[in-house]
């Protein structure tokens, strides 16, 4: 058995403006658990491996550059010895915490699998999460090359078509480099050996000598994944929206999607522009609006706009929960449509090339998809949200000094506890085993919620009956209610048929009603199609009230189409969705 090992690391701020303190994690799961369990940031599917060190190496610097410094570096290499210093740090670092995993040190162990059967495993780096800045760190190549194939910029006419047609940038073409320079030059220091190596032009950076997957069996073109939240969600808000704001003008696009209508989705209803922090909900939000916004609007050409239309439909895709063939098939001519198109920009001056290093790395997604499955198992979106629940939540427990120690004491007891807890519902599990369970109700965790308060107090029922005709019927609907709980309470065979329409006066209407609270909206949570679809929640609108609604929402209501179940009567959890239109 394969533990396929899956690494993720970023860097996080404890603290701004105060110290500005780094916390830099590295967390690990198993590709073997499950995909919707490793997407749970509290499931337990992530442990925190370790923490790596980061420093500015301030210290360092000064005393290099002092005038009693040994030493002589000019103001070019005094500017990259820090960068140098921090990378090699990191190297060093991600060496001790991977060495299990090195090809000569690799032991298989016995585990207890699947069926409660003793298995011999091994372990494997199969994947590493990480954003852009990071994956240029990893592989050893400058911000101006790509981590996965050799593909090099140009300064003029780069297009797109270059770079899908180059050839992996694999692991040993790195080393070939570090190793032939280096024996060339045995006695360089470390920012001199960096400016040889970019004098081959072969994309290495040079920063570090020995990579830290120097003695792994794969390299960093198999094992980098593309991450959907920066490469796919995040390069659309920095680059193309900005190039249609700069095309259109910023007030235009503001406007057209202020005007667009909501439709269970984030509304900007100020535009974009004025956003001060956006985060990857409304980056995922907004690929959904570009779209009708654009449409008609000043100085767009055929051609760009094809070219911005091939992005999304490229970045939809590559999201979806399953993908196979066919769909792969229509991704390969969206890429068609998108390599066609894309020297619009350049010809709108947009831009002066097109060797921008996200929208590179969208070619090596299917690459990604066909060698790991769906991009959601790449995604960087659970590493930061463990941020929250790990570091900056313990950290806050601590006297903010000497807080490392105390934090990975304090993360200890909670995994201590969160395994106890496991390990007791297992037993439970297991002794209630030989009793038959009753059959699921797949629909219990889908239904109705509204919120804790009301949108408006204590409405009396008779200025609800009054104002609207379509409420004239809940007096009535109340007695029938009330005279269905009753008989149903009572031990009595003998029964009340309630049928008719009544009023206030009637004996069958209960008092404590004669003032109702009342909600304008309800979430509801509608089942997934299948397993490899996540539950949805919609925000359902009610329709409009004269003179009693006070809520900013104005117009109509949503319609909703309502699956109820034969057997159950009230109301009751099944399976709906809402119609779009008026």
């Amino acid at each position: 058995m394969i533990q396929a090992v899956i690494l993720a690391s970023d860097e996080t701020h404890l603290t701004n403006f105060s110290g500005s303190k780094v916390f830099h994690a590295l967390y690990m799961t198993l590709g073997n658990i499950y995909g919707h369990i490793r997407r749970q940031p509290q499931s337990g599917a992530w442990v925190l491996l370790a923490i790596l060190p980061s420093s500015s190496f301030t210290q360092t610097l000064l005393n290099l550059t002092s005038p009693q410094s040994y030493v002589k570096l000019n103001k070019n290499q005094a500017a990259s010895l820090p960068g140098i210093l921090k990378q090699c740090l990191y190297h060093e670092c991600m060496a001790i915490v991977i060495d299990p995993l090195c090809y000569a040190k690799r032991r298989s162990c016995f585990v207890l699998g699947p069926g409660n059967k003793i298995h011999s495993s091994m372990a494997c780096l199969v994947g590493y999460i990480a954003d852009m800045k990071e994956q240029f760190m990893i592989a050893c190549v400058t911000p101006r090359a790509c981590p996965i194939c050799l593909a090099q910029p140009r300064l003029h006419n780069s297009t797109i078509q270059d770079h899908c047609t180059a050839k992996p940038h694999t692991g040993s073409s790195t080393l070939d480099v570090l190793y032939r320079v280096r024996n060339a030059h045995p006695d360089v220091p470390i920012w001199k050996f960096r400016t040889l190596v970019s004098k081959e032009k072969c994309g290495v950076s040079g920063y570090v000598e020995h990579p830290f997957w120097e003695d792994l069996d794969v390299g960093p073109s198999h094992f980098i994944c593309q991450d959907l939240l920066h490469g796919a969600h995040k390069f659309f808000w920095d680059h193309p929206c900005k190039w249609i704001a700069s095309l259109i003008g910023t007030e235009c696009l503001d406007r057209r999607i202020s005007l667009l209508p909501k439709e269970g989705l984030h509304h900007f209803k100020s535009g974009i522009s004025k956003l001060k922090q956006a985060s990857g909900r409304e980056h995922r939000d907004l690929l959904k609006y570009i779209a009708p916004a654009l449409a008609g609007a000043p100085r767009v050409t055929p051609q760009f706009r094809d070219f911005i239309l091939a992005l999304l439909h490229i970045i939809m895709i590559i999201q979806l929960p399953m993908l196979d063939d066919n769909i792969l098939g229509e991704l390969d001519k969206h890429f068609e449509v998108m390599y066609a198109n894309a020297d619009e920009a350049i010809s709108l001056g947009l831009r002066k090339n097109l060797w921008i290093p996200k929208l590179m790395a969208l070619t090596h997604f299917c690459q990604d998809i066909q060698l790991g499955g769906v991009s959601s198992n790449w995604s960087s979106e659970t590493p930061e949200t463990l941020h929250k629940l790990l570091p900056k939540s313990l950290y806050g427990q601590t006297n903010h000094k000497d807080y490392h120690i105390p934090m990975l004491e304090m993360l200890t007891v909670h995994e201590t506890k969160r395994v106890r807890h496991e390990y007791i519902q297992w037993r439970s599990s297991i002794q209630s085993s030989q009793h038959p369970n009753p059959p699921l109700d797949h629909t219990q965790n889908y239904g109705i919620k509204i919120a804790q308060r009301p949108h408006k107090q204590g409405v009396a029922i008779t200025s609800l009956t009054a104002k609207s005709g379509s409420l004239a019927g809940l007096i009535s609907a109340i007695c029938k209610f009330s005279a269905e709980a009753d008989a149903t309470a009572s031990t009595s065979t003998a029964t009340h048929q309630v049928s008719g329409t009544y009023d206030l006066s009637s004996p069958w209407f209960p008092r404590r009603y004669n003032k109702l609270d009342l909600w304008w909206s309800y979430r509801l949570t509608i089942p997934p199609f299948n397993e490899f679809y996540e539950r949805e929640t919609r925000t359902i609108w009610c329709k409009t009230v004269e003179d009693h609604q006070k809520s900013k929402w104005k117009g109509y209501g949503s319609c909703v189409f309502v699956l109820a179940h034969p057997k159950r009567h009230g109301i009751h959890s099944m399976s709906a969705t809402t119609l779009k239109g008026p």
